[in-house]
């Protein structure tokens, strides 16, 4: 099929298709699919969309890697043309015949299918970025004028320049934030076709990390009717009174391209899970031509299924909007009822009981795929974070996709919802804005972070930046306090942590104390402390063949040092079971592997992170322990380990470990390090204080791993030693 006979059935029609009532339920899930979830046929279904009238428009795209430079303007007539609207020349005119370039579906990300390039930057994974083009043309069916035509982008990497039939409709200036151009005063009806051309530079950087290049998220056409619900035009974050009732304060606003002012009826309808309704309100409203109004309702709620990580209870909330009897426009957003608070002396409590957070930073991009990944893909990394027992995210450092933040509303995970550009100038404030507005209905979101690790952070200048920012977050959201990840600079004069609610760490663990006892009264966050380098299932460090132990041993260099095997970090926290320390309130363990989730062995030292352990663990000789990675000498040479082939925490054997203990020596002959408990998580005093003093040399590390005490298990053969 040639494409101008593939774009005539591609067509829209009035009539969209049908969506079931509601999402398929979500079975509490329990890890049993890891490492990954067992094959069928077709893919899981769609959960039901927010907005039923959009239409998705991943494919019939045209790509080309490369810029394609405009033609010279040269004469008195041509110049006069260029400076007209609808006048683009070269790759972005009308009539720009695309036929050679390649097709391509979306989510794309170009980055990724280049090759590795030794003397490209690291930290874009050694890939060149560049610039690329993407063309698309649509046909509109006549039925649809009158309409409002919105296309919305939900992320292009980095620099974007968008013309709609030759006109520039938008220029963004970050990769992470959506995109709404208005389509309907551009808009050509029947056999003229519409054409979108958008010139992406991914050149410029905004972190420090692989960033992917090219329109990696999803892309959707919105048809709505004249007066309709503008995007993201629903506030419907539910709250609860003094008295310990709850209600659900809706606020609609409203769009109008119409001619005329119109009064129509708002509707707010709310559901319980099963789909029974439980509280009704409506409103009437004019809206008028050309500016957005606004509705208020409110909807009391009694004694509704609170949202948690252990129990995410989703309630589906209908929004519509009738002139009559005729329905305009309608939304479904799931809400979750629940209350937090973070207290300076006693933690972070979630539905009025304690809750300690176990939570990873994670960057978006996945290997094999880049930035460009599936929903599954999303959806399963969520579930394999919840199976490894974290119950928290922080989005390092940027707007997480709609498809990530989903997820987490229905398998039940924190999330810290990160600002990426720090600065309060009109075109950078317009992303904030935008990001709150999207997400600030979601049961899953409860910090909203405006920037992470910014050298004006301990400045004057600072703090009056993100009283700014800090401020423009309230206006729009005053239900969830704000933060700011802070490596320095917190006990300056005047700095960042006077102009938020709770305070971000990054790696300063020997602060924590000194703060507290300095600001008794500010909450504090453990937003970022562990950072290390691992390749999944190695166990020995080979850089010659790019390959990282699993033992988090090799930290990287802005990281504190990895305690000492066994021995817990003299400024980690240890509350009891069931209660926070005072202001420890999240602890966030931070990975670069091959795109997979960290192990359970990888969480913060100061508390267990095994799924099934309680926050800190304790063998019955009252020695604290978690999660071992390595095995231990024993009278028989190196103990053997049962290997867990799903990636998770190993347990080490030790069946002279009574004997030893006894002896006070090791198998070896050597002082024992700490008394073991048969058939309990090995202390990680593995090694002895020598080896935790000093790294091994080469030599050493060679020879132990012909001695099989650095390979996987499964290099071993069971009964001699470790040898191979």
């Amino acid at each position: 099929m040639d494409r101008r006979a593939f774009l005539a059935t591609t067509a829209l029609a009035t009539a969209l298709p049908a969506f079931p009532a509601r999402a398929k339920a979500v079975d509490t899930y329990n890890g049993s699919d890891v490492p990954m979830p067992a094959p069928h046929d077709g893919l899981d279904p769609r959960p039901t969309p927010e907005e039923s009238g959009r239409l998705l428009l991943d494919q019939g795209w045209r790509f080309h890697l490369g810029d394609v430079p405009m033609p010279e303007i040269k004469g008195h007539q041509a110049t006069y043309e260029n400076a007209k609207a609808g006048a683009a020349h070269g790759a972005a005119a009308m009539t720009f015949d695309d036929s050679d370039w390649r097709e391509v579906t979306l989510p794309h990300d170009w980055a990724i299918e280049s090759a590795v390039d030794p003397q490209a930057n690291v930290s874009q994974g050694y890939r060149r970025r560049g610039i690329g083009w993407y063309r698309r043309t649509i046909r509109l069916d006549p039925a649809l004028q009158g309409k409002f035509l919105e296309i919305d982008f939900g992320g292009i990497a980095t620099n974007a320049t968008i013309w709609i039939n030759g006109t520039i409709v938008d220029r963004n200036w970050s990769g992470f934030n959506g995109v709404h151009v208005d389509l309907t005063p551009y808009a050509r009806f029947g056999d003229e076709l519409n054409t979108i051309a958008i010139r992406v530079d991914a050149e410029p950087m905004e972190g420090w990390w692989y960033e992917g290049a090219g329109i990696y998220r999803h892309v959707w056409l919105a048809v709505r009717a004249p007066i309709h619900i503008v995007t993201d035009g629903v506030h419907c974050d539910p709250r609860r009174a003094a008295d310990g009732s709850w209600s659900v304060p809706v606020e609609v606003t409203l769009g109008n391209i119409a001619t005329d002012a119109r009064r129509v009826t708002v509707e707010a309808e709310l559901l319980d899970p099963q789909g029974a309704k439980l509280a009704g309100d409506s409103a009437d409203v004019e809206v008028q031509p050309l500016r957005n109004d606004t509705a208020n309702l409110r909807l009391p709620v009694a004694d509704p299924r609170l949202w948690s990580p252990d129990s995410p209870t989703l309630y589906p909330l209908l929004v519509r909007i009738r002139d009559g009897e005729t329905l305009l426009d309608e939304r479904r957003i799931l809400i979750g009822f629940r209350t937090f608070t973070f207290d300076s002396r006693t933690g972070f409590h979630l539905n009025g009981q304690p809750l300690k957070i176990k939570g990873t930073c994670n960057h978006q991009d996945h290997a094999g795929v880049g930035t460009a990944i599936p929903d599954s893909l999303w959806d399963w990394r969520v579930r394999r974070l919840k199976a490894l027992g974290s119950n928290a995210i922080r989005m390092s450092h940027n707007a997480p996709p709609t498809e990530l933040l989903d997820a987490c509303d229905r398998h039940g995970l924190l999330v810290m919802n990160e600002n990426r550009q720090f600065n309060p100038s009109p075109d950078y404030m317009a992303q904030l804005e935008w990001l709150v507005r999207r997400d600030r209905n979601r049961p899953s979101v409860f910090l909203w972070s405006v920037f992470n690790e910014e050298p004006m952070q301990g400045s004057p200048q600072g703090y009056e930046m993100v009283r700014r920012m800090a401020a423009t977050v309230k206006a729009l959201d005053d239900s969830r306090p704000v933060t700011a990840a802070m490596n320095d600079g917190m006990f300056t004069p005047l700095n960042v942590s006077q102009a938020v609610d709770v305070v971000g760490f990054n790696y300063q663990i020997p602060q924590y104390d000194k703060y507290h006892a300095a600001f008794p009264d500010k909450p504090l966050t453990s937003s970022e402390d562990t950072s290390a380098f691992s390749t999944r299932g190695e166990w020995a460090t080979d850089k010659t063949r790019n390959i990282m132990t699993s033992y988090d041993d090799e930290g990287a260099p802005w990281a504190p040092p990895t305690p000492p095997r066994g021995r817990r970090s003299p400024n980690a926290r240890s509350s009891p079971a069931g209660s926070s320390g005072p202001g420890s309130i999240i602890m966030a363990s931070r990975r670069r592997s091959n795109g997979r989730p960290p192990r359970a062995s990888s969480a913060s030292w100061t508390f267990a992170a095994s799924p099934s352990s309680p926050s800190t663990s304790t063998a019955r000789n009252g020695s604290t322990t978690r999660p071992c990675s390595r095995s231990s000498r024993t009278g028989t040479g190196r103990a053997r380990r049962n290997a867990d082939p799903r990636g998770g925490a190993h347990q080490c054997r030790t069946r002279h470990a009574a004997a030893q203990r006894q002896e006070g020596r090791r198998g070896d002959g050597r002082p024992a390090q700490a008394a073991r408990i048969p058939g309990t998580l090995c202390s990680r005093q593995a090694r002895s204080d020598r080896l935790s003093r000093r790294p091994r040399s080469r030599a050493r590390r060679d020879r132990d791993r012909r001695r099989g005490l650095g390979a996987p298990a499964h290099t071993r053969s069971a009964g001699n030693g470790g040898r191979r």
